[in-house]
């Protein structure tokens, strides 16, 4: 739950830059407090207020028009991207963790890793003493460039656990939705727990994961004879991986088979209607493929489930897509 939108602290950096427009982003789970916060800082501010009514999907996703001051609510900053004339909010929770913890203590290994999405990274030094105090040695890693803080991951990284993945036995997320643990676990190869404090519950992922390999691998192997392919690239200013699209266009072709590249700024599927393609691969956000693939036509996969489909890679080495940043192991 959040309760504090930092109101004053936006309205301190309107008056320090002397702001005239300002624009809001924010992503789709917090869109209906938009209208109260733009009208919030248009009364008190003294300042006109845009609201970017486009779908945000992190801070990889920034709105071309900034006006004055771009308010990105809801992430953190990536620390390689540029990032004058933004200021991040990044909307911790107020949510109580430890009575989650005290019932993970029986679940928990000796040696284990702390994780946590943005809202929670607050929350992992305090959880770190708790179980340290409980005879349970702490892990927190260190991301690299797209992550701003230890132990913190996103949906296209997973740098942080990784760090420390051969130093412990399990990893604790910290966090709502399955699809960072889900992500954790495929880069680390370990269990994950987690404490979900907008659900009240502990679970862990195993069984997900091997759901999630199941359909991966039937979707593979459906397209043993594809032999035309879409490449999708986002044009999004932290998504945007042209040089892995060439790459996975010039396999397609070693294979003699045909690729073509299409770019876009938002991935939808009515988009994508009327391509005649066997599937596409994307080499924007990896969520896509996971998480949005029900609702294609066509087949979505990754670049690596894209080598395995062109016979350079096994599946025995299968791998959740990532983005990199710099002084990343993936």
């Amino acid at each position: 739950m959040i309760t504090d939108w930092e109101i004053q602290g936006i309205l301190d950096e309107i008056k320090r830059r002397e702001c005239k427009t300002v624009v809001l982003q924010l992503p789709e789970g917090l869109k209906r407090e938009a209208v109260r916060v733009a009208k919030e800082l248009e009364e008190k501010g003294d300042v006109q207020v845009v609201v970017s009514a486009d779908p945000c999907y992190g801070a990889c996703d920034l709105v071309d028009f900034k006006g004055d001051l771009l308010v990105h609510f809801g992430h953190a900053p990536m620390p390689y991207l540029p990032d004058e004339d933004i200021l991040f909010v990044e909307l911790s929770s107020n949510l109580d963790i430890f009575p989650l913890l005290e019932k993970a203590l029986t679940k928990l290994k000796k040696n284990v890793a702390i994780t946590a999405a943005i809202q929670y990274v607050p929350a992992i030094s305090p959880a770190k003493q708790f179980l340290e105090k409980n005879g349970i040695k702490v892990h927190i890693g260190e991301g690299d460039s797209r992550i701003a803080y230890p132990g913190q991951v996103l949906g296209c990284n997973f740098s942080a656990p990784r760090a420390v993945a051969k130093n412990v036995e399990q990893i604790l997320h910290i966090g709502e939705g399955n699809f960072h643990p889900l992500g954790i676990a495929m880069a680390t190869g370990k269990d994950v727990l987690i404490v979900d404090p907008e659900k009240n519950e502990i679970r862990d992922v195993g069984e997900l994961k091997e759901s999630i390999l199941r359909q991966r691998h039937a979707i593979i192997s459906e397209l043993e004879g594809a032999s035309t392919f879409g490449i999708l690239i986002s044009s999004k200013i932290g998504q945007n991986r042209f040089g892995l699209a060439a790459k996975v266009k010039d396999l397609v072709e070693k294979k003699g088979k045909k690729a073509v590249m299409f770019l876009l700024d938002n991935l939808s599927p009515e988009y994508l209607v009327g391509y005649d393609v066997d599937a596409f691969v994307s080499v924007a956000c990896p969520r896509i493929a996971i998480d949005d693939f029900a609702v294609y036509k066509k087949p979505v996969i990754t670049p690596t489930e894209a080598e395995i489909v062109l016979g350079a890679r096994k599946w025995e080495d299968y791998a959740f897509d990532e983005i990199p940043g710099s002084g990343s192991q993936a």
